[in-house]
């Protein structure tokens, strides 16, 4: 019985090691990344970001009103962010890349003329997040 209660306190004792030492990935690494919709209509934003063995991880897709925001809790390293029309979800209207690091990010969404087909076109601005955000 002895013998059993060392090997716990032993384990244990490794586990909490190895969180003290950073080994484990822990909430001191994720940041929030924010987007406000200004656009005027309805979009949808939906960030992935490639896992192992390069699977595309998706995370969960927002639908924005106008002058609404979404929130996202995402781990660092490169995200694309995709907005798009909620009724089509294959009709983009912006695509691309962001580098996330351990400090919050926020987006406001802003018209930017039409694309070809005639459909709207929007892009991201960087902005300070503001007062009201959620909670780490």
């Amino acid at each position: 019985m002895t013998r059993l209660f060392h090997h716990c306190r032993t384990a244990s004792l490794m586990l909490l090691a190895l969180v003290l030492c950073g080994a484990l990935p822990n909430a001191a690494q994720a940041a929030w990344v924010g987007y406000q919709n200004n656009a005027g209509f309805v979009v949808v934003v939906q960030g992935s970001s490639q896992g192992p063995n390069n699977q595309v991880r998706r995370g969960p897709p927002h639908q924005i009103n106008p002058k609404e925001a979404a929130w996202d809790q995402v781990q660092s390293g490169p995200k694309t962010i995709t907005i798009f029309d909620p009724r089509q979800p294959n009709r983009v209207f912006w695509q691309g890349q962001i580098n996330v690091g351990d400090k919050d990010m926020f987006f406001i969404i802003t018209p930017d003329g039409v694309n070809p087909d005639k459909s709207p076109r929007v892009k991201i601005v960087p902005a300070a997040p503001p007062a009201m955000m959620p909670r780490r």
